[in-house]
């Protein structure tokens, strides 16, 4: 089952995640992207 979690997190979390045996999509954000989510995640 997915779970969805659009949200900002650190390097490492994913990696965290893997070593619990699940799988963590990542995207990369490009400067414009990542500026507005992190706006997005601070109002």
């Amino acid at each position: 089952m997915l779970i969805p979690y659009h949200k900002l997190v650190r390097d490492k979390i994913p990696s965290i995640i893997a070593q619990n045996g699940k799988i963590a999509n990542t995207t990369i954000l490009d400067d414009r992207r990542y500026t507005a989510a992190l706006e997005k995640k601070l109002k």
